[in-house]
């Protein structure tokens, strides 16, 4: 042993240099010299020579199994090289012969949280900082806190860290967060800025903090960061993003070219061009967006990414068959990757193809696919347009993907009633103007019970508002537009509102903002009126609705309580006259104006029935999508696999106006409802116009709108429970084709429930009412 002992003293010596002094320490016992092997460690340790620092240790801890030195630096070494089992194991015996040395708590500490562990990392660092205070000790404390979903806690800790550190980074950061989670938004947007003066110059510090800076609404600090930090990296394709969505959200993108165009000889990839193309997109450019983007597909044919983003904006600019011409191929390849599949649903929901949209979501699904691979919202929407899943599986889906593009947060406070007082209810919605939405909820916004309520609206859209939104300013009520403004910042208008129930009139669809629901907006959240299911957001309290679209059994399909109102959930009005009837010899005419995605295989299959059934009728579809080739060519296949003549059915694309697409309804004597997603505006603007509507109701919430519309109008013979049924209907109705017809429907409709909004407004404000008193249950 000693003989070993005396070997490892001269490699020791040599290594340190001091041969000399090193016998001398030792003598002529080297087993007996702890210390002495434990100080020798230490110093090989500090030039880097931590193989032979560990033979050191070991040595001085075999020599006196009552020193804690020893042991405490082994759990350093392990510590360093990644091995945390190792590391705690040393440090856990340490600290048991020395139970009030706060530097191997600290350490132990850290040992822990890398096994995650962290209440007993958060124990350790705990003491640590009490026997003796360290900003190391207090930081690692504040962080395992806000691992554990303790901000108030992790936030007491950093505070004292800087107490000791003022100039500490890490910390300055981590307090900006922790102020942010416990909803202190304006002094954590405060910190925010603090730390801009004294970010590290290193890469990943920088762009933690821009990504921070952009996601509270802090804009022009982030601007000035990344172009700062582009002096530096100025290839950066991580810093160029941060600085176009700053200067995209002030508005003010042409501060952003000099710097991509500066980036694009040196970056090694397209990225500054492809961010370059956005820039244009962005400013409406859409001939310069896609001319460039040909060119950058065209000098790196290796990289999909020009391809990908050439398609979007093909598909943006309504061209989405050159889209699917770019897109299918790289899909249908065996390595397809999450960007393709992504990029592809977008396209094929523009022709109306929701059948391969759903393939490319399944398939990045079962890659893992989450909310940074594609728009969720397309998702989630393309599930209520396949008839291939069960109503179970939808809402399955719907909660699985809300998941994913909504990970739990730290639960904002909920602010209490005022005593007293009107309720303030708020609407959110993109929605807000010449759109279905907007029809549907002005004439409700009108009826509130002003002396009861305050009313908010909140617009969420970066489009154009119009005319329709003038509309509704003009009414007693808070109009609030949120273009350009952060979700941080949302949140803030409405706490200051003092919103105590806030309407989300969008779901999944376009420009939806369901973050903020998720982050809890108001102390009461609802969804109603603009998505046929649930969001799946737990933290969405109610839904509107009826217990025809909704009838007992279906509450396993919401995350959100059902409300059911004692009416329909929906009413309509319009001032449209109604369209005379053209063509008075001609052959009875069928016709569908619906989403042409809502035309499915079930759908097209029960109409060619019913044109079987009518041989001389006719059938006219008009929609979004039919102005494609590819569009109208499935169409007509599936039609005619099933023996229907391709001159008994004409289609047409979308039309200019609102007033030309009602005054169609003229050449049309029967609208046929698509199946398992009915028609909604579709449904009541045809009545409205005095032609009846065919509805085949079915389990799905989406499939089931049509049975409360028709109810609502009084039309219960029209509402079919399968196929056969809905063939009979609309075969029956399509003998009737005159003005008095047209004109007794319209007036029918006007005197039901269905053209009744005062007293759909009223039910609401029940509805209101009961929640706010406690009398209807809680949601879970």
């Amino acid at each position: 042993m000693t003989g070993d002992l005396r070997a490892l003293a001269a490699e020791v010596g040599t290594a340190i240099g001091s041969n000399d002094t090193l016998a001398r320490a030792l003598g002529d016992h080297p087993e007996d010299a702890s210390d002495a092997w434990n100080e020798l460690g230490g110093a090989l340790a500090r030039q880097g020579n931590k193989g032979l620092a560990q033979r050191c240790f070991e040595v001085s801890a075999q020599a006196n199994p009552a020193s804690h030195k020893p042991l405490a630096n082994l759990g350093s070494l392990a510590l360093e090289r990644g091995d945390a089992e190792e590391a705690a194991a040393r440090l856990v015996a340490a600290s048991e012969l020395a139970p009030d040395n706060a530097r191997i708590l600290s350490k132990l500490g850290a040992a822990l949280h890398r096994l995650g562990d962290l209440t007993g990392a958060a124990q350790r660092f705990d003491r640590s900082a009490r026997l003796q205070p360290s900003w190391e000790a207090l930081h690692n404390l504040g962080l395992c806190r806000a691992e554990a979903g303790d901000p108030s806690g992790a936030l007491e800790a950093f505070e004292a860290a800087l107490v000791i550190d003022p100039d500490a980074y890490p910390t300055a950061l981590a307090r900006a967060r922790a102020l942010l989670s416990v909803g202190a938004a304006e002094e954590g947007r405060a910190a925010l800025l603090v730390c801009c003066g004294k970010v590290p110059p290193h890469h990943a510090a920088v762009v933690e903090l821009l990504e921070l800076l952009v996601q509270n609404g802090l804009f022009s600090p982030a601007a000035s960061l990344s172009q700062a930090a582009l002096e530096r990296w100025p290839a950066d394709e991580a810093l160029l993003l941060v600085l176009v969505s700053a200067l995209g959200a002030l508005g003010d993108l042409t501060r952003a070219e000099p710097a991509l165009r500066r980036a694009a000889p040196l970056a090694e990839g397209p990225g500054p061009l492809l961010h370059l193309a956005r820039l244009h997109a962005e400013r409406g450019e859409r001939d310069k967006e896609i001319e460039l983007l040909r060119q950058v597909a065209e000098r790196f044919p290796e990289r999909p990414e020009p391809r990908i983003q050439l398609a979007i904006a093909l598909s943006a600019s309504g061209r989405a068959e050159a889209a699917l011409a770019i897109l299918r191929p790289l899909a249908d390849a065996p390595d397809a990757p999450l960007s393709v599949l992504g990029a592809v649903p977008m396209a094929e929901l523009a022709i109306g193809d929701a059948a391969r949209a759903m393939r490319a979501i399944r398939q990045a699904e079962a890659l893992g696919a989450g909310p940074e691979s594609f728009q969720t919202s397309i998702a989630v929407l393309t599930t209520n347009y396949v008839d291939d899943m069960t109503a179970d599986e939808v809402a399955d889906a719907h909660r699985r993907w809300a998941a994913r593009a909504f990970p739990p947060v730290s639960p904002r406070p909920s602010a209490r009633r005022r005593p007293g007082g009107r309720v303030r209810i708020g609407f959110a919605s993109p929605d807000l103007r010449e759109h279905s939405v907007g029809r549907f909820i002005a004439p409700v916004l009108r009826s509130l019970d002003r002396e009861r309520f305050e009313v908010f609206c909140y617009s969420i859209t970066a489009r154009p508002l119009d005319a329709f939104t003038d509309r509704i300013r003009s009414l007693p009520l808070v109009f609030r537009d949120l273009r350009a403004q952060s979700i941080p910042q949302m949140l803030e208008l409405i706490d200051a509102d003092g919103v105590d129930v806030l309407f989300d009139l969008n779901g999944w669809m376009a420009e939806h903002k369901l973050e903020l629901f998720h982050r809890r907006a108001a102390p009461v959240q609802i969804g109603y009126l603009g998505y046929p299911h649930t969001t799946g957001i737990a933290a969405m309290d109610y839904r509107i609705s009826d217990a025809v679209a909704d009838p007992p059994g279906s509450d396993r399909f919401y995350s959100e309580k059902l409300v059911r109102l004692p009416r329909s959930a929906w009413a309509f009005e319009t001032d449209a006259p109604v369209p005379r009837p053209v063509g008075a010899s001609r052959a009875p005419t069928f016709g569908c104006f619906n989403n042409l995605c809502k035309v499915t295989p079930t759908t097209l299959a029960t109409w060619a029935a019913v044109l079987a059934a009518v041989p001389d009728a006719r059938l006219l579809l008009k929609s979004h999508g039919l102005e494609y080739e590819t569009a109208r060519s499935r169409v007509i296949e599936a039609l005619g696999s099933r023996g229907v003549d391709p001159a008994r059915v004409e289609l047409r694309g979308a039309v200019a106006t609102t007033a030309e697409h009602l005054q169609m309804y003229a050449e049309v004597d029967v609208a046929l409802d698509t199946f398992p997603y009915n028609g909604t505006t579709t449904t009541c603007e045809a009545l409205f116009a005095g032609v009846p509507v065919v509805s085949m109701v079915g389990e799905a919430p989406a499939s089931r709108v049509g049975a409360s519309l028709l109810g609502a109008a009084g039309l219960e013979e029209v509402i079919a429970p399968g196929a056969q049924a809905y063939v009979e209907a609309a075969a029956k109705l399509a003998t009737v084709r005159d003005v008095q017809s047209r004109m007794a429907l319209r007036e029918h409709v006007e005197r039901s429930p269905l053209g009744d909004v005062r007293a759909l407004t009223r039910a609401i404000e029940a509805a209101i009412t009961e929640i706010l008193g406690g009398r209807l249950p809680s949601p879970v």
